[in-house]
């Protein structure tokens, strides 16, 4: 199980710093391991290439974001997911795997019918770039990049399979969960179709990204702590917290004056309510993370479980200063603050340390390797005719015997020029 947030600070978490109650989160850290720094490619659709692949972006199409109309011909920045590639789910459906995904795509398939504008019309082509087409077996989420969280819109919708969710949702709805109830909902066909057969689930949250959006009743809990007058108080804080957890492996420095200019006035002005809202959405990640944990504990799969926590670049530039501290920058920027994120492994069963620090350079190109080492698969040299780049991490399953990681070729970024 793969669980991605969309935009959370590397300090966005309990374990690694922050204020905001993270204790489902905290708690699979606890029990495995954690990363001092895990690489990414700064921006979402880079990194979701990256994670499904094994290859850097511009090796499958997404040197830059997926884009609704103007695809190109460029390899390296096609604007959707390169077909002479293979993914994840792919290799693992191929070795007997149930392949499931709910949450957000953003790696192509948007282009539509130009008489349409706030509904979202694909164009036929647009469905073999859709999750069903590139490996799994179910999918529920968007295929855009961002939402509205409380109700879809008919512009940015909800997808089951191949068929777009055209009418209101019954019920109450907040994103975030709804994206949860699907997921442990296609764990329990599984479960219930073949109890023997191994499964893969991609669990991609939307949440932190903007718009933020939450519930009035979470809101209220934070408002008092995310004051413009407390930001030095905050780093601080977090400085304590990390300082004292031994993440990083050198003392975070003292934020002293600097933290007075680390909000500028346009920021000043939302300060609270952004990062109020965005404390209120962790939480409700959190507490969403905690719901397929507990299920896999009351089916007894936990232990042998998988479970790969991780954010798919920094928080973006109103929040960065506070999210990524004590990091440089955020999203969008090839500084660490930008590229470099908490990422979390359990795996009771295969990992025999609790509660430690890796401070090996891993990256997201790492995943592939080590899952097609894990689950006895065989990475493919051609689909559908098309030659496949052979991959080009290594694998981590070393570190979860607590050996040594030494990396044999150096890693590469490149965005926007």
């Amino acid at each position: 199980m793969i669980i991605l947030t969309d935009d959370s600070g590397y300090s966005d978490l309990g374990v690694y710093g922050s204020e905001i109650p993270t204790p489902n989160i905290d708690a699979l850290a606890r029990e495995g391991i954690r990363f001092s720094k895990f690489y990414n490619n700064g921006r979402c659709s880079q990194t979701r290439a990256s994670l499904l692949t094994g290859q850097y972006p511009q090796k499958v199409g997404l040197g830059d974001l997926a884009r609704p109309q103007d695809e190109t011909q460029y390899p390296g920045y096609m604007g959707y997911l390169s077909p002479a590639s293979v993914t994840l789910a792919e290799v693992l459906r191929n070795t007997g795997y149930t392949t499931l995904m709910s949450g957000k795509w953003h790696l192509g398939g948007q282009r539509q019918t130009p008489d349409t504008i706030d509904r979202f019309e694909p164009l036929a082509s647009e469905l073999s770039k859709w999750p069903n087409a590139r490996g799994f077996d179910e999918f529920y989420g968007t295929i855009h990049g961002h939402i509205s969280y409380f109700r879809p819109k008919l512009g940015v919708p909800f997808v089951r399979q191949n068929e777009i969710i055209r009418q209101p949702p019954s019920g109450e709805f907040y994103a975030t969960d709804r994206v949860t109830d699907e997921a442990i909902e296609m764990m329990r066909r599984a479960n219930e179709a073949d109890a023997e057969a191994p499964f893969f689930l991609y669990l991609a949250y939307h949440a932190p990204h903007y718009p933020f959006e939450a519930p009035e009743s979470a809101l209220d809990r934070h408002r008092e702590i995310y004051r413009p007058d407390r930001v030095i108080q905050l780093l601080e804080a977090r400085s304590r917290r990390l300082n004292l957890n031994g993440t990083l492996g050198h003392e975070v420095r003292q934020v002293g004056d600097s933290g007075k200019t680390l909000i500028d006035g346009e920021v000043k002005e939302s300060f609270t309510d952004i990062h109020s809202a965005v404390a209120a959405m962790m939480e409700i990640v959190d507490s969403n993370v905690g719901r397929p944990v507990e299920y896999l504990r009351q089916t007894g799969e936990l232990n042998n479980t998988l479970i790969i926590y991780m954010s798919d670049n920094g928080a973006g530039r109103i929040r960065a200063p506070i999210a990524n501290w004590p990091l440089r920058r955020g999203k969008g920027n090839l500084l660490e603050g930008g590229i470099a994120s908490h990422a979390i492994v359990h795996w009771p069963a295969g990992i025999d340390a609790r509660n430690q620090v890796v401070r090996a350079d891993a990256h997201v190109i790492d995943l592939m390797p080590t899952i097609v080492e894990l689950a006895g698969a065989v990475y493919p040299r051609v689909r559908n005719e098309n030659v496949i780049p052979p991959m080009v991490g290594q694998s981590l399953t070393g570190l979860f015997r607590g050996e040594e990681f030494e990396r044999q070729q150096p890693l590469f970024w490149a965005y926007e020029g």
